[in-house]
């Protein structure tokens, strides 16, 4: 954490340009660096983390029936993706 300084120094227009660019370009690759993370962590996720609970409480009901997800529309399976 970056300590403040005790008296501000006034800064051009340039000068909080500057910083602003900065400040989207860290936000910019942090976003990227999330959706890369989560495009290679999907298939992972959901057998390993999501799906287990789902199939261990049809198994506790007797429920017969395949444990997955369902699709009812044409873009549940993508909007699914970009949940998680």
């Amino acid at each position: 954490m970056r300590l403040r300084r005790s008296t501000p120094v006034p800064q051009t227009f340039w000068d909080h340009l500057a910083e602003l660019r900065t400040r989207i370009i860290i936000c910019a690759c942090a976003i990227g660096v999330g959706a890369g993370g989560g495009v290679f962590l999907y298939d992972w996720l959901l057998t390993e983390i999501f799906l287990p609970p789902y199939c261990r409480v049809l198994e506790a009901q007797n429920i017969d029936r395949e444990c997955g997800l369902v699709i009812t529309q044409p873009l549940d399976g993508f909007k699914t993706r970009i949940r998680m």
